[in-house]
C-alpha cells in the first residue's frame, strides 16, 4: 500500500468528470496540479486537500466515531447491536489487526474508512457529511489496483445507494442472502469485481 495519496478537491463547487465528482491523485509530496483549470473552473480558490493512508492505532477512536455516525445517518433500517464502546473494541481487536485499515483525511478529521483483506472489501464508511464528492471512488479504485484482479463485497439489500455506488463502479450481483449470514440479519448481496 502507499504511503499516502493526496486528492485536491474542489470542496462544494459542484465540478465534475463525466458526471462524477473528480479529483487528481498524486503521491505525498508531489501532488499533480497539470489541468486542474480544466476541471475545477475555482482552483487556486477553496481547495481541500483529502489524504488516504494506512489508519494509525491511536486513530482508531475516531474511525470507530464515524464508523457509529455513518451506520446511524445511511443504515438506520438495520438494528444498532453494539455501543460505542463495542465498536472501538472491533476496530482495536478485529479490524485493525486482521485487515488493512485505510482512512481519509479531510478537515482535519477522518472523513472515511475502508478495511480490506485479500480480495475483500470488509468495510468501507463515509461520513455522510462528505458523500458524493469522489472519495468513496478513490477507496475502491485503490482497493481494485491492490486486488488480484477480482474483489468481493457483500452489502445489504436496503442499501440501495450503496448498491447503486457498487454497480456503477462494475461489481456484479453474484447472490442474495435472506440475512442469516450476518449479525443484522439484515438481507445482503454478495458482489464481486473482475479487472
Amino acid at each position: 500500500m502507499p504511503a499516502a495519496l493526496l486528492i485536491p478537491t474542489s470542496g462544494n463547487s459542484g465540478s465534475t468528470l463525466h458526471g462524477m465528482p473528480c479529483g487528481a491523485i498524486g503521491v505525498r509530496g508531489n501532488t499533480l496540479r497539470k489541468g486542474y483549470a480544466r476541471f475545477f473552473p475555482n482552483y487556486g480558490g477553496n481547495m481541500q486537500t483529502l489524504e488516504i493512508r494506512a489508519a494509525q492505532y491511536e486513530e482508531l477512536p475516531e474511525v470507530a466515531r464515524m464508523y457509529r455516525y455513518s451506520r446511524d445517518r445511511c443504515l438506520s433500517f438495520i438494528p444498532r447491536l453494539h455501543t460505542p464502546e463495542e465498536d472501538l473494541w472491533f476496530f482495536q481487536n478485529i479490524v485493525f489487526k486482521e485487515n488493512e485499515l485505510t482512512i481519509v483525511m479531510g478537515d482535519e478529521q477522518i472523513t472515511g474508512m475502508m478495511a480490506t483483506k485479500d480480495d475483500w472489501v470488509e468495510q468501507l464508511y463515509l461520513d455522510p457529511r462528505h458523500l458524493r464528492k469522489g472519495v468513496g471512488t478513490k477507496l475502491l479504485n485503490q482497493a481494485k489496483a491492490h486486488s488480484s484482479g477480482n474483489l468481493k463485497l457483500m452489502c445489504f439489500v436496503e442499501n440501495v445507494d450503496a448498491r447503486a455506488f457498487y454497480e456503477v463502479h462494475g461489481f456484479k450481483e453474484v447472490k442474495r442472502t435472506s440475512g442469516s449470514e450476518n449479525e443484522e440479519g439484515a438481507p445482503d448481496i454478495l458482489y464481486e469485481w473482475k479487472a
